[in-house]
């Protein structure tokens, strides 16, 4: 079962299109629905765009550069070639991509939860999740990664809904906008929910424990003290009692929205 699902988009075309020093409105585009076609300076097709979104980017050799499929109403998929006809990357709009480098071997990958980026060998360069940073700071979100895919393809992530392929040739460019704007599904909230709740869990024990070992400690310190009992505790458990109520209250509110009994977090 999928933990995002994606938001339909317009045909997601190019942000913006370089033909001859001018930028191309091609928002004004989409909403005309009409057939859209460049060319080449020597008078070969460049693009072509169809009313339904997908369309096809051409080498000057009139070979294939990037292919604009229709996947399901408001999703695309772009498929990256070389001159050669190798397919060199993969976005398709929901989430996943990958790319490949001129030895067949992969250099990117990502999902729905993060992404990956390895080096010529197979090494590992960067991990990231798209909502952490726990893996590796120097990946988006937190800093950008842009590199070529083929002479005339580059791509530049800088966060999960902002992925940008750009494609330049014959001073003719055009720029696409492959990220992938996800909301979680009840099935990914609940899951997430249940860790949580099995983390909270487990730190409560241990505030308990501490608060334990805090009036032991006491007693073994002030043994004929009669309000030994009524000494509060330390700051730092108080402090972490009221953040952990506080989570609780919170979860409660979020299991409650989803119309989840609570015995689903407990084995």
């Amino acid at each position: 079962m999928a933990d995002f699902e994606p938001e339909p988009v317009l045909p997601p075309w190019a942000v913006s299109e370089v033909c001859n020093g001018q930028v191309l409105d091609i928002d004004a585009l989409r909403q005309t629905k009409t057939l859209v076609t460049k060319y080449y300076p020597h008078g070969k097709l460049f693009l072509v765009l169809f009313p339904d979104g997908t369309g096809s980017v051409f080498y000057p050799s009139g070979k294939l550069a990037i292919t604009i499929a229709s996947v399901a109403l408001g999703f695309y998929i772009y498929i990256v070639q070389d001159k050669h006809g190798n397919i060199m990357g993969v976005f398709d709009g929901q989430g996943h991509a990958y790319t490949n480098y001129r030895n067949t071997k992969l250099r990117l990958c990502l999902d729905q939860k993060g992404g990956l980026e390895l080096d010529w060998r197979g090494g590992q360069k960067r991990k990231w999740q798209w909502r952490g940073q726990e893996e590796h700071v120097h990946a988006p979100p937190l800093q950008p990664i842009t590199f070529a895919i083929t002479n005339h393809a580059a791509v530049r992530l800088m966060a999960q809904d902002n992925i940008t392929l750009t494609f330049n040739c014959w001073s003719r460019a055009c720029r696409f906008q492959v990220g992938a704007k996800l909301r979680p599904t009840k099935h990914f909230v609940a899951h997430k929910a249940a860790l949580d709740e099995v983390a909270l869990m487990r730190d409560e024990t241990k505030t308990h424990i501490e608060a334990i070992l805090n009036r032991v400690a006491n007693l073994l310190k002030f043994p004929h003290c009669t309000t030994v009992d009524k000494m509060a505790l330390p700051l730092f458990i108080r402090a972490t009692i009221e953040r952990q109520e506080h989570m609780r209250a919170v979860l409660h509110a979020t299991v409650k929205g989803l119309d989840i009994e609570s015995s689903v977090f407990v084995n």
